[in-house]
């Protein structure tokens, strides 16, 4: 083998190391299979584009949440309604993979609804792509947002190109679950839970809190609307919440405190209209700090895991 030659498969080695360990520090799944222990982030198989991560969407593995299973056993009817958060919201991608961990199958949602940074979540989830993923992107946005402050312009503009960039030119009502994307018009004065139109003004509209354009969020006036669920054909409804055990932020904002204590409000107020519910006791982690977001990923592990058991068990769906 020649000099250049060598020097050659030398170089290209060198630059698929460097390659790896660049796109190491975008890597972003937490290791699911450790304990309760906080672990570091890694790679987990596939690539998407020019960055590595998790595989896209749920439907490459039968066992990931979307899926659909005809077993008698499950839960007919179901919806799921996510609650705004701020970056605790990323604890909700707890709730999704602790579901798709579950044997049975049994409890999955047909309809999703997300509130705030948790419409993106939910969004990303009716669209099929898995929980790894989600997580994987979430945690790539939040590495570019460390140093901005939340719900900003800049922050706003981030969101849009890093977060909700693979959803932009999607219909909400071309999701493979049903999806709907609570907004309030401030023209008509009324809240709307979307199931059709631009999905990305949706997004938009559901972080851009203090604007006074046409749509911003609902999650300030409305948790549920328990007759358009009705009319859905809606059963069973499971909601989750990250506020009614306490709001702390890093650097506060007093008219933004005031929106998510009237949204931590409306949880409260919506809990005889939800057949499962939990609010994660996360009160030490404060809505804009991203210092702690691998810790809340597992500390909502456990939470899943136990309200997901007792929702089973009450319900009796639970797979044999």
């Amino acid at each position: 083998m020649n000099k250049l030659l060598i020097f050659a498969l030398v170089l290209f080695t060198s630059c698929a190391q460097n390659s790896v360990q660049e796109n190491s520090n975008m890597s972003m799944t937490v290791d699911w299979s450790k304990s309760e222990d906080r672990a570091i982030p890694k790679i987990e198989g596939g690539a998407y584009g020019n960055q590595y991560g998790p595989s896209v969407n749920s439907e490459k593995d039968p066992n990931q949440v979307g899926s659909r299973n005809n077993d008698d056993k499950t839960l007919k009817g179901l919806a799921l309604v996510l609650g705004a958060g701020g970056y605790r919201c990323i604890g909700y991608i707890s709730f999704l993979k602790e579901m798709a961990m579950r044997e049975s199958r049994t409890l999955v949602p047909n309809i999703v609804i997300g509130h705030g940074l948790a419409s993106v979540i939910a969004s990303y989830y009716a669209f099929g792509y898995n929980p790894d993923y989600i997580e994987w992107k979430f945690f790539g946005f939040i590495r570019k947002v460390k140093e901005v402050q939340i719900y900003s312009e800049e922050w706003l503009k981030l969101y849009e190109s890093e977060l909700i960039d693979e959803l932009r030119d999607k219909r909400i009502e071309d999701s493979e679950l049903t999806l709907m994307v609570a907004v309030y018009d401030n023209r008509l004065k009324e809240v709307k839970y979307l199931k059709r139109g631009s999905l990305r003004e949706a997004l938009m509209a559901n972080v851009t809190l203090l604007s006074k354009k046409k749509l911003t969020p609902a999650f300030p006036r409305s948790y549920i609307d328990k007759k358009i669920l009705k009319k859905m054909g809606v059963e069973n409804v499971i909601g989750i919440d990250v506020l009614s055990h306490g709001i702390s932020w890093k650097k506060g904002n007093g008219r933004v405190n005031g929106l998510f204590e009237k949204a931590a409000s409306q949880f409260i107020k919506s809990k005889n209209n939800l057949h499962g519910e939990t609010s994660y006791p996360l009160k030490d982690y404060s809505l804009d700090d991203v210092s702690l977001i691998s810790k809340i990923v597992f500390v909502s592990k456990k939470y899943s895991k136990d309200f997901i058991e007792a929702f089973e068990n009450k319900n009796n769906v639970k797979g044999q």
